[in-house]
């Protein structure tokens, strides 16, 4: 098999000739620093690839305004200002100096009153085409996949993340009709992008993410189905429709609500964290996800970082027994975040992906 071809029977859980491998966040350009070459080359070479290419390309954001004040010594204060025909909204983030990670000081929305100038916003209008997608699809060719990524996250994460954690979850208790008129907003919002994007044969690969806004330890189980789950199966279907296939990327504790993705009509489902990051097994999400949405994961990226490569090897070993045969990519559970790779990182994606590749469709080869 093609790795694309490969990918593909791994999202519809048929079975592969190898268990397939990707490694997140290599094979592109984002790690910075040359001591990340090896890696890439090994990646490059011997792993099956994805291509990630933003809705965002022909559907861009609203029209802003942004000014730059300094902060303190470690931050610039960031104001973004959005215009909409019931009044101004306001975004600031403080964003680091040198090279540390920033935080938002202000989310776009506080209440109803801001909401109403969200909704206000014209409908989404393509202001290019989709041509960039179809040259990517290009030079993917049979190495691997290209998945069209919903820009705005799904509608549930979408309208948590306006909003923020905590004002997101006391909105849920005091107005949850709010939420779902936003919610509904967006879906219509999103459906109206895909239906541009299927019109032009873009796909049949497609990501989402942003479920993790709404799932354990920030929300229960009804909340993560009433705003991730109703809203997503209609997404999900008008895809499904067009013969497409959903990428989901969900990190979280999901034990007890992987069910929600199989309603939903996700196919593939990063990164399925086992304890002490998340709260399922590989054999558990394998059981509860029932040969109907592939598992894409679950290394621990900070295990690549810091264990032995024996250590690597037995979990991916272990990976595949409770995971496999079918409706199984193996993979770490985020991209390379260390600004070097270091030697133990690159003997451990290395073992990694050696173990899997050694790995036959039904099992474990000596």
């Amino acid at each position: 098999m093609t790795s694309r071809e490969r990918l593909d029977a791994a999202y519809r859980c048929l079975p592969t000739d190898r268990v397939p491998v990707f490694v997140r966040g290599v094979s592109d350009a984002r790690p910075p620093h040359d001591s990340y070459a090896p890696l890439r080359k090994l990646v490059c070479e011997t792993c099956d690839l994805k291509w990630a290419w933003s809705t965002a390309q022909a559907f861009p954001p609203p029209p802003t305004a942004r000014r730059v004040e300094r902060y303190d010594d470690d931050f610039d204060l960031v104001t973004t200002l959005m215009p909409t025909p019931r009044g101004e909204l306001v975004h600031q983030h403080l964003a680091g100096r040198k090279g540390q990670p920033g935080m938002t000081r202000k989310h776009w929305l506080a209440g109803r009153d801001d909401a109403l100038k969200w909704m206000s916003l014209p409908e989404p209008e393509p202001s290019g085409d989709a041509a960039s997608f179809f040259a990517l699809r290009d030079q993917a060719a049979e190495r691997g996949i290209v998945e069209a990524h919903l820009h705005d996250m799904n509608p549930g994460g979408h309208v948590a993340d306006l909003f923020g954690s905590e004002a997101f979850a006391l909105l849920s208790i005091e107005d949850r009709g709010l939420i779902h008129e936003l919610l509904e907003h967006t879906t219509q919002r999103a459906l109206r992008v895909i239906d541009w994007l299927l019109a032009r044969d873009v796909g049949p690969y497609f990501g989402v993410s942003g479920q993790e806004y709404i799932a354990p330890p920030l929300h229960g189980p009804n909340d993560f189905w009433e705003f991730n789950v109703a809203y997503d199966g209609r997404l999900f279907s008008r895809i499904h429709e067009a013969e497409g296939l959903v990428h989901v990327h969900c990190h979280g504790s999901l034990k007890g609500l992987l069910a929600g993705f199989v309603e939903a009509g996700a196919n593939a489902l990063h990164p399925v964290e086992a304890p002490p990051m998340g709260n399922v097994t590989a054999a558990e999400a394998k059981a509860a996800l029932a040969g109907k949405v592939c598992i894409e994961g679950n290394i621990q990226v900070g295990d690549l970082f810091t264990l032995s490569s024996g250590e690597i090897e037995r979990q991916v070993r272990q990976l595949v027994r409770d995971a496999g045969p079918t409706g199984l990519i193996v993979a770490p559970t985020a991209s390379p975040y260390a600004p070097v790779c270091t030697p133990r990182m690159l003997a451990n994606y290395e073992r990694m992906v050696r173990t899997a590749l050694s790995c036959g469709a039904w099992g474990i080869r000596s």
